[in-house]
């Protein structure tokens, strides 16, 4: 077998069987382990040995490229199921909107949009149900806790410039979102 140069090493930093080694190491889930990956890699190059792989698994970083690539797929997970229930919204914001259309009266070619409703009850849902769609606060309530809770988080971010001891800032948090919470409390 011919030595690579080591400017070639310096950046490729992988040969195609160590690439392959990895993929296979990958592969074998959360039960993996260099025996069963040797099992493997033999019937593609016969002469690899168990401290060649661990050696291999060290210098190349395995183990956190595992955990990297784990974390990749998760966050993709996530933002595609965020992107489906963000698509759903739309679409139940939407079906509610085109209900509430149908309840104006057309005129001629333009909409006078004269609003139909049984009660101010059935507008005041309709309007909850979008807003909450959107994902905005239906309650003065809700308005205050996310007021009180963004006022919080500037402030720990001010004195986090000024105190660097993380068990003080994290109580200085603590006492904050207590006092928050007792004030919400009491004002219900």
């Amino acid at each position: 077998m011919q030595k690579v140069s080591t400017e070639y090493k310096k950046y490729n930093p992988e040969t195609i069987i160590e690439a392959k080694c990895f993929e296979l190491y990958y592969a074998l889930g959360d039960n993996r382990n260099r025996t069963k990956l040797l099992k493997q890699v033999r019937k593609i190059s016969p002469k690899m040995s168990l401290p060649r792989l661990k050696r291999m698994s060290i210098v190349l970083f395995w183990e956190q490229r595992i955990k990297a690539r784990d974390y990749n797929q998760i966050v993709t997970l996530k933002q595609s199921a965020m992107r489906n229930i963000d698509d759903l919204k739309i679409d139940f914001f939407d079906a509610i909107k085109n209900t509430i259309k149908r309840r104006f009266v057309t005129e001629n070619k333009e909409r006078s949009f004269l609003f139909n409703v049984n009660d101010f009850g059935d507008l005041e849902k309709a309007i909850k149900l979008m807003l909450l769609l959107a994902g905005e606060a239906t309650d003065i309530h809700s308005v205050k806790i996310e007021v009180v809770e963004t006022i919080i988080q500037k402030v720990v971010q001010v004195v986090s410039l000024h105190v660097k001891d993380p068990n003080i800032l994290s109580q200085i948090a603590l006492e904050l979102n207590e006092g928050m919470k007792k004030s919400v409390d009491n004002q219900k």
